[in-house]
């Protein structure tokens, strides 16, 4: 794991230290926010339906794609969740996705969007959870120079 991961693990759990149950996801949105260098972040449990169960928006445009993403029925989440690994967009504005709903929703409602990742949390048996996370600029990292796959392990 890089220094930058380790930073960004550090963060998450001490945000949820000692913290009101009611306030953890508030907290670890905000910290992976932090640690990973991202403009905006959301957490969510997934369920035994297509649903998922949002847990805490960073911001209002983390929410909107949250919102965007689960309206379509498609995106970098919803990916990450069905395949248990992560799932990174460098450049939103200009690069197509695998996602045409998706993708035309947030360029017209969140122009500022440059880069999306979704992240799984996960064990090695389950897929629990995820979290999404966005950038203003196209490039993965002002942290880490991110190719098309985040840095962090994966099962």
């Amino acid at each position: 794991m890089t220094a930058e991961v380790m930073k960004a693990v550090r963060l998450v759990a001490e945000a949820a230290a000692g913290a009101p149950d009611e306030e953890v996801p508030r907290r670890v949105c905000a910290a992976v926010c932090e640690g990973l260098g991202v403009d905006g972040a959301t957490l969510s449990l997934l369920t035994d339906t297509p649903s998922r169960q949002l847990l805490a928006a960073s911001n209002d445009a983390a929410l909107l794609l949250e919102e965007i993403q689960f309206t379509v029925l498609e995106g970098p989440c919803i990916s990450a969740a069905r395949t248990g690994e992560p799932v990174a967009v460098a450049d939103l504005r200009h690069e197509l996705t695998l996602w045409p709903l998706f993708g035309a929703m947030v360029r017209e409602k969140l122009p500022h969007v440059g880069s999306v990742y979704a992240l799984p949390l996960s064990s090695a048996t389950t897929s629990s959870g995820r979290s999404t996370c966005w950038r203003c600029d196209p490039t993965l990292s002002v942290r880490t120079p991110w190719s098309r796959r985040p840095p962090w392990p994966t099962r």
